[in-house]
């Protein structure tokens, strides 16, 4: 399973996707936040290009839309052709989602411009689990001046299936010229994670002036599992 810039301690079979798009390939456990639902996703592209994607879900049940969500960014920003990344949609709701939940996802997506704007994904040198932490370093390997904040996201799994998420900011804070390192350390606070995957990012400056660029949509739906 391609992952940019994020080392594997086991490897999630997330799908193959659908040729030509951008799908969701994997939904996981929802966890209810108080005044909100959030439901990890994982997408993969199997695009030809490197995209930007965004998420956005209807949520039905018997038939009929109880609420709409759309996604917190995902991880990574930039995903290569073939990559897997992962995000969550966020429903802001009280009410707990029905266990025969169905979810129909549009992912849209627009091109990569070599880093431009935006979040920037550092390159994930080591990543251990040392007691009830994930501890580790990432690098700017990207050709340009980034900056910060810089978190550090730790997806958990057991087999496929999303179980839990940290983070916490890497440091040092401020600007992180090429070749810079930012070093990380994510308490798991105890709960169970059997094998994980790692992202640290930080962000570009978007140039003045610069126009949005276009977008496609795909859609894909998913059976939420317990």
């Amino acid at each position: 399973m391609p992952v940019k810039s994020w080392p594997r301690r086991g490897t999630p079979d997330l799908g193959a996707g659908e040729a030509g798009k951008a799908t969701v390939v994997a939904v996981g456990r929802w966890e209810n936040r108080g005044g909100g639902i959030t439901v990890p996703v994982a997408v993969r592209n199997r695009t030809t290009a490197t995209v930007r994607a965004e998420l956005s879900a209807a949520r039905n049940a018997a038939g009929g839309m109880i609420a709409s969500g759309s996604d917190q960014g995902t991880h990574p920003g930039a995903v290569a052709s073939g990559e897997v990344a992962l995000g969550f949609v966020y429903f802001s709701t009280d009410a707990d989602l029905p266990k025969d939940a169905k979810f129909d996802f549009t992912v849209s997506t627009s091109p990569e411009r070599g880093g431009s704007f935006g979040k920037a994904d550092l390159r994930v040198t080591e990543a251990n689990k040392v007691g009830a932490r994930v501890v580790g370093s990432a690098v700017n390997d990207l050709g340009k001046k980034i900056q910060g904040p810089y978190a550090a996201t730790v997806f958990c799994f057991e087999g496929a299936t999303v179980v839990g998420t940290h983070g916490e900011f890497a440091r040092p804070d401020g600007n992180a010229a090429p070749g810079a390192t930012e070093t990380f350390s994510v308490d798991l606070f105890d709960r169970p994670c059997p094998t994980f995957l790692v992202e640290v990012s930080g962000y570009f400056s978007r140039p003045a002036g610069s126009a949005p660029h276009a977008r496609r949509r795909d859609r894909s739906s998913a059976r939420l599992t317990d």
